[in-house]
């Protein structure tokens, strides 16, 4: 790294969590339950150029846009993998980054919805400003050369469509946009079908699919 660049700066604005800050892929123990996630993190990191639409050179359809998606069981090291990824990611290209729970994002919806509320019952500057704020991480999440899905399907509610709907709507512009994601899940590919009936088609087409194996290394550590 150069030791001229304030990097804690920027992982703070890439929202990187503080365990994870200046952490890579080679600092990960290579184990037989995480053998196959962590070759494949390398192989997006090192092939990321060609992933991403405007440095991409690539003839076909095949990788522009293709993220990576890593599914296994709750404290087996997918959020660190994740997030050491984008940090490889940029640290060779210099390109923004954004880590983001999926759970969060939602959460920041519902405030913006309370926010558009108030501006138009009370025509409220702070919440205006606020609403401008939510608005400008929303465009983020759709325009950031890699973005960070941390922990899909904890946000998800049967008793609601709307969160299925907007996930492969961002999923899906992205994709088009030659924009990747990386994504962790504790959730069975095969149950994204309760998000869209075309989501588990549109996995095989978008995005490397890898299982970490294991078990949760922080109970193991208690």
């Amino acid at each position: 790294m150069d030791a001229r660049i304030d990097y804690e700066r920027r992982w703070k604005k890439f929202n990187i969590p503080v365990r994870y800050r200046g952490l890579r892929l080679v600092h990960s123990q290579l184990t037989p339950a995480n053998r196959q996630a962590l070759y494949t993190a390398k192989s997006v990191a090192e092939s990321f150029p060609r992933r991403y639409a405007p440095t991409s050179t690539e003839t076909s359809p095949n990788q522009v846009g293709r993220g990576l998606v890593i599914s296994g069981n709750p404290g087996t090291g997918k959020s660190r993998i994740s997030c050491a990824l984008a940090t490889d990611i940029h640290l060779a290209t210099n390109y923004s980054v954004l880590y983001l729970p999926v759970t969060n994002f939602f959460a920041l919806g519902r405030e913006q919805q309370k926010f558009i509320n108030l501006a138009e019952k009370f025509r409220d500057e702070e919440a205006l400003a606020r609403v401008k704020k939510l608005q400008e991480l929303v465009d983020r999440v759709l325009k950031v050369p890699l973005l960070i899905f941390d922990d899909m399907g904890k946000e998800y509610s049967a008793a609601s469509g709307w969160v299925g709907t907007e996930i492969h709507r961002i999923l899906r512009t992205r994709f088009d946009r030659g924009l990747p994601t990386a994504i962790t899940t504790n959730q069975p590919l095969e149950e994204w079908q309760k998000y869209d009936g075309a989501m588990y088609s549109f996995l095989q087409e978008a995005y490397d699919l890898v299982t970490i194996g294991g078990q949760d290394w922080r109970r193991a550590e208690r």
